[in-house]
């Protein structure tokens, strides 16, 4: 048999070859446009300048839609550069939005510096903000509870109003505002969490304690992109679901908010009374569990910290999966396993411990955050079915925090540095808030500059270059709210001093 194959291999040797008049322009088209899903978006680019034919097959929308697909799950989250379904761009935009996510990521750390510009508005001071997926539409609500839009593409028409005040007088409230926005969506949609607490609810009337005046709340709204006939985004609408009444005292606000499903969670400190202690307390409402008229307020306490401060500092909390809440302390970071938490309708108790027994929380230390704690929190990034992932700030650097689910035993969590800040940044960065996505970070340092950030998880080591560069040279003024689209190429912030917004196109 090895004879007979020896003796075929070289006749075959010895034969006359002709050159073949086939190419890859004689391939269908199908195969080539296969063999391109399969290459990396700068070779894509180098081939398709070979010929017409190959420049023509790599305008399909399999292969721009694809890329997207991979990328977007490198970043573990559904792809940011859409508002409204795939389907609904044609191969060129798809193409577009790619190349532009690609040059944006590709040159972030090449110190271009960005031009700012202020959003038509001197009537706001706004607080929170939050941009909408596709970099497009940008959510504000003021300190009094009403929430704006603007259109980013658009941003000289200035903003549109999308939730009314909630009280008539607006300096009696102080609202805070949570986003969550709806990833299997095609469409972009989304839910508003304003969480309303009256000053009158939590300072000191003539008589010593807080008047409860029982009209502090929970709105929820749901919220979608408006499309005309030809698929094209024309604004923003909402609808409320749910109001919950908040009937009895709960605290000063902190400002630190959060949306997850059916759950909201909220901090606030209060003073207990005939001591010098004061309570940090993360206050967890389900607000579509159903309710009648007459029934009483009903929400988890959980107490994470007690201190003699009381300077009324943002505390941020996060829900995460499987009934879990973070909370920040002197330490670093504590998750509670709040599924243990009761319901109550009850006033609370004035000298009862209601901390949560040990076995049902989890510590994670974060050095050097006795000075300030971790802030500048990211969503929480699912890596997969037992693992999720969240970026934070602290003076010395980004961190990143690794939280396992085992199938038995208890949750399992850890924190560690992603990228080292080269000088530490200002003490008041719980105030001046950053922005993180899974890989990249903007924040603002102690010397009055934006910094720009890229950083890697210790299984992604070596795959891209790391480090930080100067975005914004000495802005007009400090930046309280950041929001940073990467993939969309957009960065918008809120200035600490007058409220307003400003944004730049990276």
């Amino acid at each position: 048999m090895s004879e007979v194959f020896h003796k075929d291999v070289n006749l075959f040797a010895k034969a006359e070859i002709k050159p073949s008049k086939l190419g890859l322009n004689s391939l269908p088209i199908e195969i080539v446009v296969e063999i391109f899903k399969l290459l990396h978006w700068k070779d894509l680019l180098n081939a398709r300048q070979i010929c017409t034919f190959l420049y023509n097959a790599s305008k399909s929308r399999e292969i721009w839609g694809n890329l997207i697909r991979v990328h977007a799950a490198a970043a573990h989250e559904p792809p940011t550069i859409f508002d409204k379904p795939m389907r609904m761009y044609n191969p060129i935009k798809l193409e577009e939005r790619f190349l532009r996510w690609m040059k944006t990521e590709s040159t972030w750390l090449d110190g271009i510096s960005l031009n700012e510009r202020y959003i038509p508005d001197f009537s706001h001071k706004f607080l929170y903000s939050h941009l909408l997926r596709g970099g497009r539409w940008l959510i504000c609500s003021d300190s009094g509870g009403e929430v704006l839009y603007c259109d980013l593409e658009s941003p000289e028409t200035g903003f549109v109003s999308l939730i009314p005040y909630p009280i008539s007088c607006q300096g009696e409230a102080k609202s805070m505002m949570a986003i969550e926005e709806d990833p299997e969506t095609e469409t972009l949609s989304f839910k508003i969490a304003l969480v309303h607490i009256l000053v009158a609810d939590y300072v000191k009337g003539p008589h010593g304690q807080p008047e409860v005046t029982g009209d502090s709340r929970v709105d929820v709204w749901s919220g979608c992109v408006i499309l005309d006939e030809d698929g094209q985004g024309m604004g923003l609408q909402v609808e409320q679901l749910a109001s919950v009444r908040i009937s009895l005292y709960l605290g000063q606000p902190l400002f630190g908010v959060s949306l997850r499903g059916p759950l909201i969670a909220f901090t606030v400190q209060w003073h207990l009374f005939d001591t010098r202690t004061y309570a940090h307390d993360a206050i967890i409402i389900d607000w579509m569990s159903p309710r009648s008229q007459s029934q009483s307020f009903r929400r988890k306490t959980v107490n994470y910290r007690t201190d003699y401060a009381g300077n009324g500092q943002k505390d941020e909390v996060m829900l995460l999966p499987e009934g879990r809440v973070l909370t920040v302390i002197p330490q670093g970071i504590r998750i509670y396993e709040h599924s243990h938490v009761p319901w109550s309708s009850e006033k609370r108790p004035v000298c009862v411990d209601m901390s949560i027994p040990e076995q049902y929380s989890c510590d994670v230390t974060v050095p050097e955050s006795r000075f300030q704690h971790p802030c500048g929190f990211s969503k929480v990034f699912h890596l997969s079915d037992n693992e999720y992932r969240v970026v934070f700030n602290t003076l010395t650097g980004i961190w990143g925090l690794i939280v396992r689910y085992p199938e038995t035993g208890n949750l399992e969590a850890r924190a560690l540095e992603l990228l080292p800040w080269r000088k530490n940044l200002d003490y008041r960065i719980t105030e001046y808030r950053s922005h993180f996505s899974y890989n990249y970070g903007v924040a603002y340092s102690n010397s009055g500059y934006l910094l720009r950030a890229r950083f890697a998880w210790p299984d992604e080591e070596d795959l891209f270059e790391t480090g930080t560069s100067s975005m914004l040279c000495k802005p007009k003024e400090r930046h309280l709210v950041m929001n940073a689209d990467i993939a969309a190429g957009r960065l918008a912030w809120i200035g600490s001093q007058s409220g307003r917004v400003a944004m730049s196109d990276i």
